[in-house]
């Protein structure tokens, strides 16, 4: 199993690489002034973490460690932090830690399903896709300041309206 996880690893960061050097496939926010890029990769146990890497390929480093599915990092414009997408509290909600995957925490903390997070080019505020409740069906944007409060659905698919 161990193999195969690095064989999935080593195929993704060769494919990070390969994009980063192409400038095809590129974040429009770029890895950040760090200039690593961040990304997220399941195992063979179907556990997912966040991941860290150089455009080149060298210097990958893992972030986060748990039994969660942690998906769909952003590094903010600086690159001092990253938010993600993950199901360590149940449903997934938004996060965010330090670039070295320190100090995680929970951004979002609601009963919707939250996913695909950005930071505003100054990380002050992260907006982000995803549904209120069990009982909405459509994806909404949002958009909440990086220490949690003031969460705004700022738009809706026009079947929502």
């Amino acid at each position: 199993m161990r193999t195969r996880l690095f064989a999935v690893v080593a195929a993704a960061v060769c494919a990070i690489a390969l994009l980063a050097t192409s400038g095809a496939g590129a974040d429009p926010h770029g890895p950040g002034s760090s200039g690593r890029l961040a990304f997220g990769i399941k195992d063979g146990t179907g556990v997912s973490n966040i991941y860290s890497v150089r455009p080149d390929g060298n210097g990958l480093v893992r972030l986060t460690n748990t039994p969660a599915r942690d998906l769909c990092p952003d590094y903010s414009r600086d690159g001092r932090l990253i938010t993600f997408c993950s199901g360590r509290s149940g449903p997934f909600q938004i996060w965010a830690m330090n670039a070295d995957g320190s100090n995680v925490h929970m951004v979002t903390d609601g009963n919707g399903f939250f996913t695909f997070p950005d930071y505003s080019p100054n990380a002050s505020k992260i907006v982000f896709d995803g549904t209120a409740s069990d009982n909405d069906v459509n994806d909404n944007i949002y958009v909440i300041n990086a220490d949690g409060s003031g969460m705004k659905q700022i738009a809706r698919p026009a079947a929502n309206a």
